[in-house]
């Protein structure tokens, strides 16, 4: 679902690199993008946002591989909804923790954090962290484009458990398969300006870790029956979020 604000346009909706004096600059991948993918042309219309939801309708002027100007012809700011998403996703293996990444972008959460948890199979650390991070990044940027968001998440981590524990802010709730409360049932009825999500890896939290984690003030929540992968929880999670504060439905 695309967000409210300005019209689409008909060709592209890109990130873009700077702005001002009525004029806006892509360059980098979304800029090729442009000039060679879509073929766009002088003339024709896309928008584009500056990650912090401002949104532009654009009339490009040069295109190039390199670089594409454009003239502003429309100028929105899209507000922030509430509450913001911030997801604490334990680490999982690449293909579905992009997929995580790709759909949290999607439904507009604000914040994607890798954490390592006891039962997490793949470990990040060094190099691979940075490369591991940047790609997500791009994981996330290419999904906001494609759904029209104004706004990026970041894309953190990874944390070990406790850190991520110390980074938490507003209401907070950990994921776990041992039935309880369910999620829907224990949100605030007043709409929180943060909600944290924290998901286990494949296997779930070790008890230890849900102990620290209550210890912590955390909330332990429930889906419902059934067990769900790491992935899909962390999308069904974020949905009721929304849902229930009626950002979604």
């Amino acid at each position: 679902m695309a967000e409210k604000g300005l019209r689409r346009g008909p060709r592209a909706h890109v990130f873009l690199t700077a702005v001002g004096g009525g004029e806006v600059v892509v360059d980098g991948e979304d800029a090729r993008h442009l000039s060679v993918v879509l073929r766009l042309s002088p003339g024709e219309l896309f928008t584009a946002a500056d990650g912090r939801g401002r949104v532009y309708l654009v009339r490009a002027t040069r295109v190039s591989p390199a670089l594409v100007r454009g003239e502003v012809l429309e100028e929105k700011e899209v507000p922030a909804s509430l509450p913001q998403i911030h997801v604490y996703q334990g680490l999982i293996r690449r293909p579905r923790l992009e997929v995580a990444v790709e759909k949290l972008t999607e439904l507009g959460v604000a914040r994607i954090v890798m954490v390592n948890c006891a039962r997490s199979v793949v470990r990040l650390d060094g190099e691979r962290r940075t490369r591991a991070r940047s790609h997500l990044a791009g994981v996330a940027r290419a999904a906001a484009k494609q759904s029209r968001r104004s706004t990026l998440p970041e894309v953190a981590g990874p944390l070990e458990l406790e850190e991520a524990l110390e980074d938490l802010d507003g209401v907070s709730f950990f994921l776990h398969e041992a039935g309880g409360e369910r999620l829907s049932r224990i949100l605030p009825e007043a709409i929180p300006r943060r909600v944290n999500l924290v998901i286990g890896p494949e296997g779930g939290f070790e008890g230890k870790e849900m102990e620290i984690m209550q210890g912590a003030g955390l909330v332990g929540a429930w889906l419902g029956p059934g067990v769900m992968r790491s992935e899909t929880a962390a999308l069904v999670a974020a949905t009721l979020v929304l849902h229930a504060y009626g950002v979604l439905g």
